[in-house]
C-alpha cells in the first residue's frame, strides 16, 4: 500500500524558512537589506499598491495568510480580464447589430479611474511574484551550500518512505525534492508527478537528451499542489527554470557533469516575462501541466 506523507510550513521552518504568517514580513526585511535594486524597488512598488487601498480594507492589506493578500491583485485581475471581454464584444456585436460606433463608449471605459485601478493591481501582483522569485531564490541557493546534515531533521521522516510512496507539500520552497535527490531518490524528470524532458549542454553548446541508464526514476514523486519556486510558465509555455532552478540541485546518480535544462525552455527569455505558479483562494491552483498532457 502506497504510504503518502503530508507536509505543511512547518516543515521547513527548522531550516530557516518562515511559517506562512510570518512571508510577507520577513521578505519586506529582506527587500530593505538586500543588495538587489530590483528586489527593493519591487517590493516597494507592491507596497505602494497596498498604501492605496482605503484605510476600511488594512486588515484584507496585511492579513498575515499570504495566500490571502495574493488573492487581491488575483481578483482585480480577474476583474480587468473579464470586463475587457465583456465591453469589447458587446461593442462589436452591437455594431453589428445596429452599425452604431460604440468607440467613445470604450474609450472612456479603458481610461476611467475603475480601469486603471484594474492595470495597476495586474502590474503590483507582477512585482509581488517578483518579490518571492527573490527571496526563494536566495533560500534556493542558499539551500545548496549548506551541510546535509542541516536537513537530517526532514530526512528522517523521508527515510520512511518507500519506492512508490508520495510526498505531498503545500510549500514553495525546495526542500524535500532536495534532501531526496541527495539520496539518489527523486528526480526532476519524473519526480513531480509528471513528466519532463530534461536536456544536459555539451561544451559546442548543443544540448542533448539524458540517456535513460544515467536518469533512474524517482523512488518517491513529490506533489506540490501550490507551486514552486523554479516552476515557470511564459505565455502557454511550463518549464523549469535552468541557471536558476536545475543548477541549484545536486544528483548522485546522474552521470552528467554539466548543467541540466528543461526541452521546454525558450531560447531567450527574460526572468521579467516570467509567471511563477503561486496560488491564491481565488484561483485554487489548477495544475500547470494539465495544458500540456
Amino acid at each position: 500500500m502506497t504510504s503518502v506523507l503530508i507536509l505543511g510550513a512547518g516543515a521547513s521552518c527548522p531550516a530557516g524558512y518562515p511559517a506562512a504568517q510570518e512571508l510577507l514580513p520577513r521578505m519586506r526585511e529582506e527587500a530593505s537589506r538586500s543588495a538587489s535594486v530590483q528586489f527593493q524597488e519591487a517590493w516597494k512598488r507592491w507596497e505602494t499598491f497596498l498604501g492605496a487601498f482605503p484605510t476600511a480594507l488594512e486588515v484584507v492589506c496585511s492579513c498575515s495568510n499570504p495566500e490571502i493578500v495574493l488573492s487581491l491583485p488575483d481578483l482585480f485581475d480577474a476583474a480587468a480580464e473579464f470586463e475587457d471581454e465583456f465591453r469589447t464584444v458587446g461593442a462589436i456585436r452591437h455594431h453589428q447589430n445596429t452599425g452604431e460606433s460604440t468607440v467613445e463608449g470604450i474609450q472612456a471605459y479603458f481610461s476611467s479611474a475603475g480601469r486603471a485601478i484594474l492595470s495597476e493591481a495586474r502590474a503590483a501582483r507582477a512585482h509581488l511574484v517578483e518579490c518571492l522569485d527573490w527571496f526563494f531564490s536566495f533560500r534556493h541557493h542558499d539551500d545548496s551550500n549548506r551541510t546535509r546534515t542541516e536537513r537530517d531533521y526532514l530526512r528522517r521522516h523521508l527515510s520512511t518512505l518507500a519506492r512508490g510512496d508520495a510526498v505531498i507539500t503545500f510549500n514553495w520552497d525546495t526542500l524535500v525534492e532536495r534532501t531526496l535527490a541527495e539520496d539518489g531518490r527523486w528526480y526532476p524528470a519524473d519526480g513531480y508527478g509528471f513528466p519532463r524532458q530534461l536536456v544536459h549542454d555539451s561544451e559546442n553548446g548543443i544540448k542533448h537528451s539524458i540517456p535513460a541508464r544515467s536518469a533512474p526514476p524517482s523512488e518517491v514523486v513529490v506533489l506540490k499542489l501550490h507551486g514552486s519556486y523554479g516552476w515557470r510558465r511564459l505565455n502557454d509555455r511550463f518549464f523549469f527554470d535552468g541557471p536558476e532552478y536545475l543548477a541549484g540541485f545536486t544528483f548522485p546518480l546522474l552521470d552528467v557533469s554539466t548543467p541540466l535544462r528543461d526541452a521546454h525552455e525558450p531560447t531567450d527569455y527574460s526572468p521579467s516575462d516570467l509567471v511563477m505558479v503561486y496560488p491564491s483562494f481565488l484561483k485554487h491552483f489548477a495544475h500547470p501541466m494539465l495544458a500540456d498532457i
